[in-house]
């Protein structure tokens, strides 16, 4: 009641902010926020605080683009001479269009293959089922 005012023969009526009560006093009525007008929960952190709160990931990232870097130019030669072993061996980076780095070429598209098919049926079953528990 410390905000009510009595009223003096008017009508505050339509504006939303203020409203007539049935004691002829009116009092501030605080209007929700609608969707347009942002709240004071809904307020973004700032950037010092998000990385404060997400630095294991970021060093996460991190070490991923390191590995990228530094790996990943490699990895399919790495593979394939790892295949190539079981079919008389032979460095693959060097003799590329050796005969067991052909080999090796094949077994490596099989198993990629075989596993991402895999993946997206294991993937698809879990989509599903989690799906209906939820």
């Amino acid at each position: 009641l410390e905000r009510c005012q009595p009223v003096r023969g008017r009508l505050f009526a339509g504006s939303g902010q203020r409203q007539t009560m049935a004691t002829g006093f009116v009092s501030d009525v605080e209007k929700p926020p609608t969707a347009l007008e942002p709240s004071a929960a809904a307020a973004s952190p700032s950037t010092a605080v998000l990385v404060r709160r997400l630095w294991w990931l970021m060093l996460f990232v991190g070490f991923a683009i390191v590995e990228f870097v530094s790996v990943g130019p490699s990895t399919q030669y790495i593979i394939l001479t790892f295949f190539a072993s079981y079919h008389g061996g032979g460095d693959c980076e060097r003799t590329p269009s050796s005969g067991p780095c052909r080999a090796a070429a094949g077994n490596a598209a099989l198993y990629t293959g075989v596993s991402s098919g895999i993946c997206s049926c294991v993937g698809a079953v879990m989509a599903l089922s989690l799906g209906s528990v939820s």
